[in-house]
C-alpha cells in the first residue's frame, strides 16, 4: 500500500538526519531537480489532454492555440511575478498549492469519490466506499463529526474544504510554522537579491494561518483515530495507517530540511498518486502513460532551463538548481491548478453547448 510506502520513507528520512547528519548536509539541488523532473513534472503533462476533451466542442480546431496561449501567459506571469512581486508571488503560490493538494487527498468519510475523475466519464476506485456500513452503524456523537467532513448543506461543505486544506497543506504549515527561518532562507535563494524583507512578510503572514490549519488538522487526526477506534475490520487498519501516515509526515516535515520534506510528500506521495490515478483512468501501461507525458515534461524542462539562462542563475550551482525547481514548478503549477480549477465550469458549458436545439414545434 502507498500509504505504508510513504511512512517506511518518512522515518528512513528521519532516521538519515538522526544518525548520519553528514548526509543531511549533502546539497540537495541536484535531487531536487531530478526527482521533480521525473516525477513531478509528468503529473502535470496531461493537461492537453484534460483541456481537449472541455475545450474541443466549445472551440473547435482553435482549442490548441487558445489553451497554449492561455497555460504560457499564466506561467509567465508567475515567473515575473517572482521578480515584481514576490510576497504576492508566495501567498498565492503556497495557498492555492494547499487547496489543490487538498483535493487530491483521500476521502476516507465514505462518501463521494476523491479526487474527481480527471477525465469525464473515467472511474475512480479506492476503499473509501467499502467504509459506508460502519458509517451507518456510527454512535449519534461521532456521526455528528463525521457529517462535518461529508458533502450536504453549504456550511458543512464550506467546513469540509477547510479540512481538506488544513491536510493537504501540511507540507507548507508545518514547515513555515515549525522552520519558519529556514523557510524564509531557502525562499530568499530564489527571489531576486534585495528582498528578504518581502519574503519574510509574506511567510511572517502565513505562520498565523499555518498554526490555525495545524489545528484544524490535529482535531481532523484525533476524530479519526477516535472513528478507527469505534471501527472494526479494513475501515480500522485504513484509518489507523492513514493516522500513522500523517503522523510521519509531519514528523518529518518538521524534524528535517524543508527541502528534504518536500520532495517526501510532492514527489513522493502527491505526484506518484496522481500518476498511479492518471495511469488507471486512462487505461494505459506504464510505458505507455510515460510515452505519452514525455513531450509536454521535456518541453516543461526545456522552458525551466532557458529560463534558469536567462535570468535565474545564482550564486552557486546547488542554490541555482533549487531557483530553477521551485520558480519553474510555481510556473507550471499555477496554470495547472486554474485548468483542474475552472475544468468543471468548462464541463458544464461544454453540455451545454452539445445539447440539441429545443425547437418550439417540439413534441412536449
Amino acid at each position: 500500500m502507498h500509504a505504508a510506502s510513504i511512512t517506511l520513507l518518512a522515518w528512513a528520512m528521519i532516521g538519515a538526519a538522526c544518525f548520519f547528519p553528514a548526509a543531511a548536509a549533502i546539497p540537495v539541488g541536484g535531487v531536487l531537480a531530478v526527482l521533480v523532473a521525473v516525477v513531478g513534472l509528468p503529473h502535470g503533462a496531461a493537461d492537453h489532454r484534460f483541456a481537449r476533451r472541455r475545450l474541443e466542442p466549445l472551440l473547435g480546431p482553435a482549442w490548441g492555440s487558445v489553451f497554449l496561449l492561455a497555460y504560457l501567459t499564466i506561467a509567465g506571469g508567475v515567473v515575473l511575478g517572482w521578480f515584481v512581486e514576490p510576497a504576492a508571488t508566495i501567498l498565492v503560490f503556497f495557498l492555492a498549492s494547499a487547496w489543490h493538494f487538498g483535493q487530491e487527498e483521500p476521502d476516507l468519510t465514505g462518501r463521494g469519490r476523491s479526487p474527481p475523475g480527471l477525465f469525464p466519464g473515467a472511474k475512480t476506485s479506492g476503499f473509501h466506499g467499502s467504509c459506508a456500513p460502519a458509517i451507518a452503524s456510527m454512535r449519534p456523537s461521532r456521526l455528528f463529526f463525521h457529517s462535518l467532513l461529508t458533502p450536504g448543506p453549504r456550511g458543512a461543505n464550506l467546513l469540509r474544504q477547510v479540512f481538506r486544506v488544513a491536510r493537504g497543506g501540511l507540507v507548507i504549515w508545518v514547515p513555515v510554522a515549525f522552520q519558519t527561518d529556514e523557510v524564509v532562507r531557502v525562499l530568499s535563494l530564489i527571489a531576486p537579491h534585495g528582498v528578504a524583507s518581502q519574503v519574510r512578510w509574506a511567510i511572517d503572514a502565513l505562520v498565523f494561518c499555518s498554526w490555525a490549519m495545524l489545528a484544524i488538522e490535529a482535531v481532523a487526526v484525533v476524530w479519526q483515530s477516535l472513528s478507527a477506534l469505534a471501527s472494526g475490520g479494513r475501515r480500522r487498519r485504513i484509518l489507523l495507517l492513514d493516522v500513522v501516515m500523517i503522523v510521519s509526515l509531519v514528523t518529518v516535515l518538521v524534524w528535517t530540511d524543508p527541502l528534504v520534506g518536500f520532495l517526501v510528500y510532492f514527489c513522493g506521495w502527491h505526484s506518484a498518486r496522481g500518476l498511479r490515478r492518471l495511469r488507471r483512468e486512462l487505461g494505459e501501461s506504464w510505458w505507455q502513460l510515460a510515452g505519452s507525458l514525455a513531450p509536454l515534461t521535456a518541453l516543461s524542462i526545456a522552458l525551466i532551463g532557458l529560463t534558469t539562462c536567462l535570468m535565474l542563475e545564482a550564486p552557486t550551482w546547488n542554490d541555482t538548481l533549487i531557483r530553477a525547481t521551485f520558480v519553474g514548478l510555481s510556473g507550471v503549477a499555477i496554470p495547472h491548478l486554474v485548468l483542474h480549477g475552472v475544468g468543471p465550469v468548462l464541463d458544464r458549458a461544454s453540455r451545454h453547448h452539445a445539447a440539441p436545439p429545443v425547437g418550439l414545434g417540439s413534441a412536449a
